[in-house]
């Protein structure tokens, strides 16, 4: 049998002459015969091709480049690489004065030399013919990038060019955008939806942000999910953009400053800002549309979001952008029984939406995290038993699925999730506070224990920091714990770090800034409002701005670089009040509180999902102006200016809750 016939079927080959053929595996008068062929070998396709290169049998060519490299190949197998390669192969083997070498198995081939090819770009395509893998590392993916165009190599470009999709950065986005669009790939997507989920960092830290023609820049703003904290930054873009060359570019200036959503700016940043801007003042058209800005300003609607900014679904200038982080808290006591609820954040309106989306299982003191779309509930009490079951909320479908039981019963139980994998540690079994700890993998969906803590902790916290696990305070059997320990996941052991100033439970712990906070609690006396900062550093821990008010058993999350504590208990009543904290400034701010008081509750945020808009003000009024559609409430040509008001939403900013759902189950 030749290569080419073994590169195109799985049979085995047969033989003959002093070489005996292979038995019929399924037949019952098979027997074994002993014979020096490989039979093992050539059962495999690609076994077989790594035999004959390895042996060098039935070489066609050798191929070598200026820096000593050396591939013998097949011609039927490096084929695979393309027409333009094969060509290249083909035209060179058969020229006159091509040089003939003889292998070490007595052969003689061609030998041919690609000029523009480094011997480690050379071994990475031809090690792809024959094991249908392409290893790409940063120092061979431009190399690797300009043979595959240089030789019209579309799947070592394709392969190249997701390696590049996987080292996105500020500095590299726009580039690689404009590379993806080139080739017609779909690192172009990747790109742009790292720019717009970063859109802040690459105005003023990436050195291509003008590079970006006028459409581009003009679908980036006008795109709803475009993550800016304010309007402000689109504003600041626009003028950026036009001003590294305003001779040339300053005609695009109206066009642009037209998908600016001037009512979810503060009217005085418009009349002292925008509308004296210099490059403004002097384009007749740009000037008429601010002024029109300022006079149409209040016409639209008088409902405002939780910030006091105008807000609607239609016209644009009122929609409210789609944030990239949504806050998604579950359970708590509420009402004196553990709840069902699912509440969300949206950022960019300062507003709590309840889904009302059913649960069957209420959970409190139980740990909750999120991993590729799916909110894991892990543990805690459904108020008569301890709990060690697992569900999770699939934020595309809407539904909720049962996953595998922990090992361990698990109530004030502490979880985090590191390299894809969620860990639970602590808690109270039933029976007595626990040190065990215990690792899911969503992978093989198998929880599997790990080592103990150093100390029993039932009610502390957890955070990630630099890809290791640190865990403050909580109960022991005997005391509130103000110990800190971190696992190191490589070592696989638990560490003792520096003492926190006070002890704590109940708290909330989280890493912000090379520090890690732990913030209020209880201390077996009362309920705190003090906060701690460890520096990881120094290793030392200070006291920081306390809390606006007292809480304990209280949720704790990182949204865009602030730390929000949500709810709680005040020693008295659960509560629903929210505050954030600003690292910079060290000040604490109130946000927007929960629709319902509820403390033992937890919290996961949910970063750049592809549903994000349903748990959104956009999201949640546009499936109410559905439902409205599907009811015959209002007819299609009243849809625009109903739209504006269908969000209930009062002049104070509090919306009207209704049963509006983001799904069925």
């Amino acid at each position: 049998m030749s290569l080419n016939e073994l590169s195109s079927t799985d049979e085995q080959p047969s033989t003959s002459g002093n070489q005996l053929t292979a038995p019929v595996a399924d037949s019952p008068d098979a027997t074994t015969t002993a014979t020096a062929f490989d039979w093992d070998v050539f059962a495999d396709r690609g076994k077989a091709l790594r035999y004959f290169r390895q042996t060098r049998e039935a070489i066609d060519v050798m191929i070598v480049t200026n820096d000593d490299g050396e591939e013998c190949v097949h011609l039927p197998i490096v084929s695979t690489l393309g027409p333009q390669f094969t060509k290249t192969l083909v035209t060179a083997m058969s020229d006159s004065n091509a040089e003939t070498v003889q292998l070490d198995n007595g052969s003689e081939v061609k030998k041919i030399v690609v000029k523009d090819m480094d011997k480690q770009v050379l071994k990475s395509i031809i090690d792809m013919t024959y094991e249908s893998t392409l290893c790409v590392s940063d120092d061979t993916v431009w190399p690797l990038i300009r043979a595959a165009i240089d030789y019209e190599m579309t799947d070592v470009l394709d392969a190249s060019l997701l390696f590049l999709a996987t080292r996105l950065d500020i500095d590299n986005c726009v580039q690689y955008f404009h590379l993806g669009i080139q080739h017609n790939h779909r690192l172009s997507n990747a790109s742009f939806n790292f720019i717009k989920a970063n859109f802040c960092d690459v105005i003023y830290k990436c050195m291509d942000f003008p590079e970006l023609s006028a459409d581009e820049l003009t679908v980036l703003i006008a795109s709803d999910d475009l993550n800016v904290k304010s309007e402000q930054t689109v504003y600041e873009a626009i003028i950026h953009w036009i001003q590294w060359s305003a001779n040339e570019r300053s005609g695009h200036l109206y066009p642009l400053l037209k998908n600016l959503r001037y009512a979810r700016l503060d009217i005085e940043f418009i009349e002292n800002t925008v509308a004296k801007n210099g490059l403004i003042v002097e384009d007749q058209d740009s000037q008429q549309l601010v002024n029109k800005f300022v006079d149409t300003f209040r016409t639209f609607t008088k409902k405002k979001d939780g910030y006091g900014l105008y807000v609607g679904l239609h016209p644009d200038p009122i929609r409210p952008r789609v944030p990239h982080e949504i806050a998604i808290v579950f359970g708590g006591w509420q009402e004196g029984v553990p709840s069902t609820m699912l509440e969300v954040y949206d950022i960019r309106t300062n507003r709590w939406f309840d889904t009302k989306i059913s649960h069957n299982s209420p959970r409190a003191y139980h740990g909750m995290q999120i991993i590729n779309g799916l909110v894991y509930v892990i543990g805690g009490t459904d108020g008569i038993n301890i709990l060690k079951s697992v569900q999770c909320f699939d934020t595309i479908t809407k539904r909720w699925y049962d996953r595998q039981d922990m090992n361990e019963k698990r109530c004030y139980v502490s979880t985090v999730v590191v390299d894809g994998n969620i860990y639970a540690m602590g808690g109270h079994n039933g029976q007595h506070r626990i040190k065990s700890c215990e690792k899911y993998d969503p992978q093989t969906k198998v929880w599997t224990k790990i080592q103990d803590m150093n100390m029993s902790r039932s009610d502390g916290s957890a955070t990630v920091y630099m890809g290791k696990i640190y865990i403050a305070g909580g109960l022991n059997d005997q005391m509130i714990e103000s110990s800190v320990e971190f696992y190191d996941l490589t070592a696989k052991t638990w560490s003792l770090i520096m003492p926190m100033i006070t002890p704590r439970t109940s708290l909330g712990f989280v890493a912000l800034d090379d520090a890690l906070y732990a913030i209020g609690g209880n201390n077996g006396f009362e309920r705190l409002q003090s906060v701690e900062k460890y520096d990881i550093k120094l290793k030392s821990w200070q006291m920081v701005a306390n809390m606006l008010s007292k809480r304990s058993t209280f949720a704790t999350a990182v949204i865009e670089n602030s730390i929000y504590v949500i709810g709680g208990y005040n020693g008295q009543t659960p509560i629903c009040s929210v505050e954030k904290y600003d690292s910079l400034s060290q000040i604490w701010t109130p946000a927007r509180s929960l629709n319902h008081d509820r403390s033992g509750l937890a919290v996961c945020v949910a970063s750049g999902l592809s549903t994000a808009v349903d748990f959104t003000f956009i999201g949640r009024n546009e499936l109410k102006l559905r439902k409205q559609l599907d009811s015959k409430d209002i007819d299609n040509g009243d849809a625009d200016d109903k739209c504006a008001n269908s969000d209930n939403i009062g002049t104070d900013g509090q919306t009207d809750e209704d049963n509006i759902t983001f799904g069925s189950v």
